[in-house]
């Protein structure tokens, strides 16, 4: 696979400042950042352009904003705002989307709570058309639906998108998240142009939860096969390797990236 098309999530490297991620990721060769929102506080979105300029780089994605679903309606028009100001820091930096997380259940109303989301997207999708800036709606593993999202399944995610039919929503495919469904390969085939990134981590075999991550090709989820699969749909975006995982946060970053290039150098799509 084509270096060109690997990004790597600040997350990955997440006691990293944004400077040094951006000259250290630039060192292995890697072009592409998925930019998360309180890395880059303290920082004029100008700062940021011109930081990711100076070294060629480019702001795969800004992360994240929604979280739709809070228990009042004041904290649902806050979250509605900061998603407002959010896509606009996404477009003066020169993202390719913003990422959005629809936010967890509330206690005894699921659906109620997936309502909200909806209604969030309705008001916000004018908006974002009239910026020219994308959004980019995730599904979550369920383990997470009480801590971050409603939206815990691809079929849920497209179907929302497809609702909305707007140029300005997407998918963000996070391959972790989703490698369990029994129908991820037709649904992969079914996203097209509404695909607008990928996310990668592998899945270890003892993970009792979401935030054990390892790096790609060291676990149990078939990544080959599955980037086929999106390849062959057409995508030809960017692979964000999202890593959270404490001991990969302690260890030696340029260790990480080097196995991260290697992973990807070694990649093949057209079996």
């Amino acid at each position: 696979m084509d270096i060109s098309r690997l990004s790597v999530s600040q997350i990955t490297t997440n006691n990293w400042g944004f400077e040094d991620a951006i000259r250290n990721y630039s060192s292995f060769g890697i072009k592409n950042i998925g930019v998360w929102v309180d890395k880059i506080e303290g920082f004029k979105p100008s700062e940021v352009k011109n930081i990711l300029d100076d070294q060629g780089m480019k702001a795969f994605n800004l992360c994240f904003a929604g979280l739709f679903t809070g228990d009042t309606q004041t904290k649902r028009d806050s979250a509605i705002n900061n998603t407002k100001k959010t896509l606009e820091l996404s477009k003066e930096i020169n993202a390719g989307f913003l990422l959005i997380v629809s936010g967890p259940t509330l206690p005894n109303q699921l659906e109620e709570s997936r309502g909200y989301v909806k209604k969030a997207l309705e008001t916000l999708i004018p908006f974002a058309e009239d910026l020219d800036a994308k959004m980019a709606l995730e599904a979550i593993h369920p383990i997470d639906i009480s801590r971050w999202s409603v939206v815990v399944t691809l079929g849920q995610a497209l179907g929302i998108v497809r609702e909305f039919s707007s140029s300005s929503l997407g998918i963000l495919l996070d391959l972790y998240n989703s490698w369990w469904e029994p129908d991820i390969n037709e649904l992969i085939e079914q996203m097209g142009g509404d695909l607008l990134g990928v996310h990668v981590a592998d899945w270890n075999v003892e993970t009792l939860g979401v935030d054990k991550r390892l790096l790609p090709g060291q676990g149990v989820i078939p990544l080959d096969m599955l980037i086929r699969k999106v390849e062959a749909s057409g995508y030809d975006g960017c692979y964000d390797v999202e890593i959270f995982n404490e001991e990969i946060w302690s260890s030696n970053y340029e260790d990480t990236l080097r196995d991260i290039v290697a992973w990807f150098n070694g990649l093949e799509v057209n079996k």
